[in-house]
């Protein structure tokens, strides 16, 4: 099916299309009391669809209860989709609904780096290892910086972790309420012997260890390389310190056989394992509480959060790069005040 789900019911057989848009059309004229991120699944597409797609996938990508998470951080992820939309997807393909830019030259981190020669001076493999709240100085392995306003885009998790004196019921709350998950990024290299369609593929089915697959050339036409396949293969996980990376390779390269188009690929002619500690930030059930208190405490002290990290928000990269911006904006505003 095309992504996202929604949009693209026409990919479906015909009685299970109608029975979801069936169960679609009940819910949106029901009343559904919403309590966690289950709920509002199935107040949105019916209980059909959910346990057909939407509970396995979302399950494999949290690993966690979906009635223990909360719902609110889905107002503000950037594909939404509509009643008509959906409607409209069931009877013929519609064009993308967005569009997402990536560097002709380069990968992503291309950006980055970009805005990067504009700063004067960036330490790297640097870790900060401690936080003095009263005397308002952060302790690193590249030695002590003094502040008088701290941004951190740090997990908040970690932060709350290595403050001094940091009060007890905000160090409850934190262990409590914030929890991550992290990922296996496997970075393939085949040969190229023909080619494969789609971008980045979702698998909801249990029985593949992975979640999604990216064609590499197809998502980002700058990562083609001449007469090779780069794939990019991801994989939830909690307990990213056990795996063993051969072990994981060798049932990714088992699914494949599985799978049209990616059965046919031989063994990698080169590979790399990424581990991602912190990826995504799961949003249980009283998270933004938490992270509200965790900040009002930190403000005290000059201090101030944001992007996936700091604010523990499952958020894109272009939204942290804007809450950066604004982050500055509010602490320039609060030195007008003092002078």
């Amino acid at each position: 099916m095309g992504f996202p789900l929604q949009r693209h019911l026409i990919d479906l057989p015909e009685d299970i299309r109608n029975k979801v848009i069936e169960e679609i059309g009940q819910v949106k004229n029901t009343t559904h009391k919403i309590k966690s991120f289950k709920d509002w699944l199935i107040g949105g597409f019916g209980e059909y669809f959910c346990k057909l797609v939407m509970f396995p996938y979302e399950e494999k990508k949290w690993l966690t209860s979906l009635d223990q998470m909360d719902y609110k951080w889905t107002v503000n992820r950037p594909i939404k989709v509509n009643y008509d939309e959906i409607i409209k997807g069931a009877k013929t393909n519609l064009p993308p609904n967005k569009y997402y830019y990536y560097p002709k030259v380069g990968n992503i981190s291309t950006l980055t780096q970009a805005m990067g020669k504009s700063v004067d001076s960036v330490l790297l493999n640097t870790e900060v290892t401690g936080i003095n709240l009263k005397n308002k100085y952060v302790r690193t392995t590249n030695g002590d910086f003094h502040y008088r306003y701290l941004i951190s885009s740090l997990p908040l998790d970690y932060i709350t972790s290595i403050t001094d004196d940091l009060p007890k019921d905000l160090q409850s709350q934190s262990c409590k309420n914030l929890k991550r998950l992290g990922i296996l990024v496997f970075n393939l290299v085949f040969k190229k012997d023909k080619e494969l369609k789609g971008t980045a593929i979702y698998f909801p089915e249990k029985k593949f260890i992975f979640r999604r697959v990216s064609i590499l050339e197809n998502l980002c036409p700058a990562l083609a390389r001449k007469g090779l396949m780069p794939i990019s293969v991801e994989i939830s996980v909690q307990d990213i310190s056990r795996i063993k990376p051969k072990d994981v390779l060798k049932d990714i390269l088992l699914n494949f056989k599985e799978i049209d188009g990616l059965r046919d690929l031989k063994e990698p002619l080169e590979w790399e394992m990424l581990k991602v500690d912190f990826a995504y930030p799961i949003q249980l059930n009283g998270l933004s509480e938490t992270v509200r208190e965790i900040h009002g405490y930190y403000e005290k002290f000059g201090i101030y959060h944001c992007g996936r990290g700091g604010n523990f928000d499952y958020c894109n990269s272009d939204q942290a790069y804007k809450q950066g911006k604004e982050t500055v904006s509010k602490i320039l505003e609060k030195q007008e005040g003092i002078y």
